[in-house]
């Protein structure tokens, strides 16, 4: 009688659900995190392209010919020639309401014109502040490194593979970089992603 109780017992154990994981909490020193809502600043440096001819195929040559946006600015890309290489960026918004429904404004670092190669962008809006996520931060995360990829803002919970970057390391990045935590569009939850992107 004994022996079938402890096996009775070992089976409710075994197919026991204890419960969801535990969400993290939200820290004040949490990087990437978005506590509240702030307007981008619409202040941009201008640019500050190579001296040398006019690339008469190029995007733009200087900043006057960036004219299809809010704070146009003629940048050096990254493509293979020189002309792909000059091309315009903007600032697609200032504030959320500038953005679509299901998007928040991604403000951009302003400082030397080399910060400010990229606008302010519209991105996914998984949550729009920290007061979405209970007690887990409303985080930042760069492109997942898949088809179905999501830049944005997401909660933090107890279902995710990592926490930081630092959960990342070696886990088959490209030398030298290894991979980086982000949002999983197709597992819906944080993980490690490889250290690039591929097209």
């Amino acid at each position: 009688m004994r022996t079938r109780a402890l096996l009775v017992l070992f089976a409710v154990i075994a197919g026991c659900q204890c419960g969801p994981a535990v969400n993290p909490v939200c820290t004040a020193g949490e990087p990437n995190q978005r506590a509240s809502v702030a307007a981008c600043t619409s202040t941009r440096a201008p640019s500050r392209l190579d001296a040398g001819a006019l690339v008469a195929d190029a995007g733009c040559n200087v900043d006057a010919d960036c004219t299809a946006g809010r704070n146009g600015r003629c940048f050096q890309g990254n493509g293979l020639t020189a002309a792909a290489r000059l091309q315009c960026s903007y600032d697609e918004c200032l504030v959320d309401e500038d953005c679509g429904a299901g998007k928040v404004c991604q403000c951009q670092p302003r400082g030397p014109p080399e910060q400010g190669f990229t606008g302010h962008l519209c991105v996914t809006a998984g949550c729009k502040t920290n007061a979405d996520c209970g007690a887990s931060c409303c985080s930042f995360s760069n492109a997942f490194c898949n088809n179905d990829r999501a830049t944005g803002y997401f909660c933090r919970s107890g279902r995710d593979e990592c926490g930081s970057d630092q959960d990342c390391v070696g886990d088959g990045g490209v030398t030298p970089r290894d991979g980086f935590c982000a949002w999983d569009p197709k597992a819906t939850r944080w993980a490690c992603s490889r250290g690039f992107c591929q097209p």
